[in-house]
């Protein structure tokens, strides 16, 4: 498929309009139930209900943990026809709180396994250590050289962190190439490392279907390299490698995490490495010949989908994480170099990525 096909026309209606799409019947035992994450940009998360021909079934990426998302799932399950009891497994394609935060409620009510790579559950787990996370993300923010005055801004705050303690841990590692336990069904595990250091998405190839999480969406790119806890290095190169493993189900139609279904994947896999190439492009340019820039001070310096001075908070930590995720990549490229002193700093070699 040369170009992408939106096959979610509803869901991208709604998208356009600001409202919540329906629960929908996507095709044979596979249903989506848009749970609600407003206080984000998102807006919602899709979890996507698979059931075989024995009463039983397994949801991907249950969502945001609320009152009206418990109750926006179990009008899902009665749509389709099931009960929370039917549930044998929940898929968390990563750790984040719109995949992962309704996992813990809905595995008491079903007794469900919880799925999840294990690079997730080792990077939840350092959660538990809630000095040593903070001692490492102000590490990581003086690194990359945020102004003294904005460190209160950027640090994890105390409640966030507890509230990782409290997402549901693992009882089901999911490997790359895994097959999902439910009987009846062939639903592979692809590990897809890049938005976060163990993102997987699922394949389904008996109905060409691609659960694709947050790797691959329709419009959004998503962020590369978010948190300063566990391995930031390489995260870009990863998520180079994970965009050609799409292009092996070019065809598949694509049920993604957030917006609406589409196909024409490695249409979609090419757009985004080419966007990355871009930005990288434009970071060297930044760079220039000058010495002395902080990865902070190049952020500074480049475009993003709304103006710098608007980023506050989270979204400002995502903007550093990634121009971060982009220098490592070009230093290991050759296209930067470290030089001396307290802060990195950059000096162009090359005039092209």
């Amino acid at each position: 498929m040369d170009a992408m096909l939106i096959t979610g026309a509803v869901q991208k209606q709604a998208w356009m309009d600001r409202t919540m799409p329906p629960v929908e019947h996507v095709r044979g035992d596979i249903w989506s139930i848009p749970v609600d994450f407003s206080q984000a940009p998102v807006r919602y998360t899709f979890a996507y209900l698979v059931m075989n021909g024995a009463g039983q079934s397994l949801l991907i990426d249950p969502g945001f943990d609320s009152a009206r998302g418990r109750s926006q799932i179990a009008i899902g399950l009665e749509r389709a026809g099931m009960t929370i009891e039917s549930i044998v497994g929940i898929v968390s394609t990563h750790l984040h709180p719109d995949h992962l935060g309704m996992a813990e409620h809905i595995a008491g009510q079903s007794g469900a396994w919880i799925g999840m790579h294990p690079r997730e559950s080792a990077l939840l787990a350092l959660y538990d250590d809630e000095a040593s996370v903070t001692e490492v993300d102000q590490r990581w923010l003086e690194e990359i050289g945020v102004p003294p005055e904005r460190m209160g801004e950027l640090l994890t705050p105390p409640a966030t962190i507890r509230y990782m303690q409290g997402l549901a841990r693992t009882t089901l590692p999911l490997e790359d190439g895994d097959f999902l336990p439910l009987p009846g069904r062939s639903l592979r595990v692809v590990a897809t490392p890049g938005h976060t250091p163990g993102h997987v998405c699922i394949v389904d190839e008996d109905n060409e279907i691609v659960f694709s999480g947050d790797h691959i969406l329709p419009r959004i790119t998503s962020n590369v390299g978010l948190t300063s806890t566990g391995t930031r290095r390489g995260a870009l190169a990863q998520y180079y490698s994970s965009l050609d493993r799409m292009k092996q189900w070019p065809d598949f139609e694509v049920l993604p995490a957030h917006e609406y279904r589409f196909s024409g994947l490695a249409h979609r896999a090419d757009d985004l490495a080419r966007h990355h190439r871009e930005r990288a492009q434009e970071i060297v340019n930044a760079v220039g010949s000058s010495e002395g820039y902080s990865v902070y001070s190049i952020a500074q310096r480049i475009s993003w989908s709304r103006s710098w001075e608007s980023l506050h908070d989270v979204n400002l930590r995502a903007a550093l994480s990634e121009t971060e995720a982009h220098v490592d990549f070009l230093i290991d490229a050759g296209k930067l170099e470290i030089g001396g002193g307290e802060v990195m700093r950059l000096v162009r070699r090359h005039a092209a990525v």
